[in-house]
């Protein structure tokens, strides 16, 4: 009778310790379909990879954002999507982390589905066995890719602004206006990332023009040697537009209608967006002052082109005060040599 009822007990106590069991199974199934339901609803790119990079998990927002299918992400390295020159410095940083240091956070470059580039910051957490070894990471990220931009034109424009004024404190002071113009040019392309400054200025009449000053980046072909003594009736839409004084911003030279006399002369130089503004002495056009790109179409701020306008007045005024010492200077040689008649003093 005691055995039975041990039996007994023992059979009630397994059923005790399995329906625990399917308790406990329920509750964990339904906490995780319910953290599961919660990282596809979440606005985040939610993903777990490999010490390699292998993708093991991937949200619905990481393949909306990378345009592919679950099953064609899942076991495939994310690598893939990081620009080779990243891929080393994101490796260095996740594998950085340790049991006592395991979560980072980092941003990185990253190849979109268009082709584009774009940023992302990182946080991932690594999961180490009983030995301390990585054995997957959990990883939460964002497109951040607006604010680096922001950044960056904060930043841009900030530099742009400090250029314009040291070139301004050069013009104040300068010795040879050629040299001051060609240095100034060097320093306004870089800033502003243009393949081509340069200057061109008119005779009295403005029916000729010459490219004085240019300033090319590396690998841009100069074209200062090729245009000179210029007739300005092969270029009627632009002269209209700088005698108004207006500026001309164009920001895709392909689309120019082929009618315009100027798109062939500007894709014959690999011209592909531009911005030209006028320079003046007074309300009188002397030449204009020029930014070419040859490597994309482009679009300048309205920020960019008002430091620019700054610019054009600073040459426009550097070439009057010039103008203005040139005549004194002749005015002075013209007294100097004239001679007076000499008259005697009374002797009274």
């Amino acid at each position: 009778m005691e055995i039975s009822r041990n039996l007994t007990n023992c059979k009630r106590s397994e059923e005790v310790v399995k329906e625990a069991e399917k308790k406990v199974d329920d509750v964990l199934w339904e906490s995780e379909d319910r953290y599961r339901t919660l990282v596809e609803d979440m606005p985040a790119l939610i993903c777990r990879f490999l010490p390699d990079g292998v993708l093991t998990f991937v949200n619905e927002h990481y393949c909306r954002y990378f345009n592919k299918k679950r099953e064609e992400l899942e076991g495939y390295n994310f690598f893939q999507f990081i620009p080779e020159k990243e891929r080393k410095r994101v490796w260095e940083h996740y594998t950085a982390l340790t049991p006592e240091n395991p979560v980072i956070t980092y941003e990185h470059k990253v190849l979109a589905p268009d082709g584009t580039i774009r940023w992302q910051r990182w946080t991932d957490r690594a999961i180490f066995d009983e030995l301390g070894s990585p054995v997957e990471y959990q990883s939460i990220g964002e497109d951040i890719t607006e604010t680096v931009k922001a950044e960056e034109q904060i930043k841009r424009r900030l530099e742009f602004e400090k250029t314009i004024s040291r070139i301004s404190s050069r013009f104040v002071r300068f010795s040879d206006i050629d040299e001051t113009i060609n240095t100034s040019l060097g320093e306004v392309g870089l800033v502003s990332g243009a393949s081509r400054v340069y200057l061109f200025l008119f005779n009295n009449d403005t029916t000729k023009m010459d490219n004085t000053h240019e300033w090319c980046a590396d690998g841009v072909s100069p074209q200062i040697d090729r245009l000179k003594n210029l007739p300005s009736a092969m270029f009627p839409w632009w002269m209209e537009k700088l005698k108004k004084p207006e500026v001309i911003h164009i920001r895709d030279v392909s689309k120019l209608p082929a009618a315009n006399a100027e798109k062939e002369i500007l894709e014959s130089q690999d011209i592909k967006s531009l911005l030209v503004l006028p320079v003046n002495i007074k309300d009188k056009l002397i030449g204009f002052l020029g930014f070419d790109d040859v490597m994309e179409t482009g679009v300048w701020s309205t920020e960019d082109i008002a430091l620019l306008r700054v610019l054009s007045e600073i040459i426009g005024n550097a070439f009057e005060r010039k103008r203005s010492e040139e005549v004194l200077l002749e005015l002075f040689s013209m007294m100097s040599s004239r001679s007076y008649p000499n008259f005697p003093l009374d002797a009274q």
